[in-house]
């Protein structure tokens, strides 16, 4: 793409430079995040009022740019305090989850109701044999060693929930 860039028209150049400056942040976070989870330490950004659909809304709309894939969002005015990069962070792979392991085309269902923010998927869900280990470090289970990722999502997730207070879990969904 950048090859091609200045074959592109100028709102696109724009959105691809958005883009990238989204993406490099993003990673720069990530790799802060992973040091500090090395580490043992916890980052010290203010936590502050945040709209749950308001960060709902930029992760949909990052992933499907990212992927087309469809994200149905069904949110309340619930609010929150907290981190607000690392809130982003683990509702954005809650749902790189639910995209890498459900190869259907349903849509991805995202709920915030009454301070309850859920992600759900039509995949094959997580063999009840790996559901203590999910959200450890590294662990993988065996049925998903094939599809690209470190194991280490889902333990930021438990983190981030962790550090905020809140409650972590789960379920299957029905169908």
């Amino acid at each position: 793409l950048l090859k091609r860039f200045t074959e592109l028209n100028p709102e696109v150049q724009q959105r691809v430079v958005a883009d990238l400056q989204g993406e490099s942040a993003e990673l720069a976070t990530l790799v802060t995040e992973l040091l500090e989870a090395a580490a043992g330490v916890s980052s010290s950004a203010e936590h502050q009022l945040i709209v749950l659909a308001d960060v709902v809304e930029r992760v949909a709309a990052r992933a499907n740019r990212r992927t087309g894939r469809r994200i149905n969002i069904d949110a309340d005015d619930t609010t929150v305090l907290a981190d607000a990069a690392a809130l982003e962070r683990a509702v954005w792979n809650l749902v790189d989850n639910a995209i890498k392991f459900d190869d259907s085309d349903a849509a991805i269902d995202i709920h915030v109701h009454d301070r309850e923010l859920s992600v759900a998927d039509r995949g094959p869900g997580v063999p009840a044999a790996d559901r203590e280990q999910i959200f450890d470090r590294f662990y993988r289970p065996v049925e998903s060693r094939g599809v690209p990722g470190s194991g280490l999502g889902l333990s930021i997730v438990r983190d981030v929930t962790a550090a905020h207070g809140a409650e972590l879990w789960l379920t299957d969904r029905e169908g």
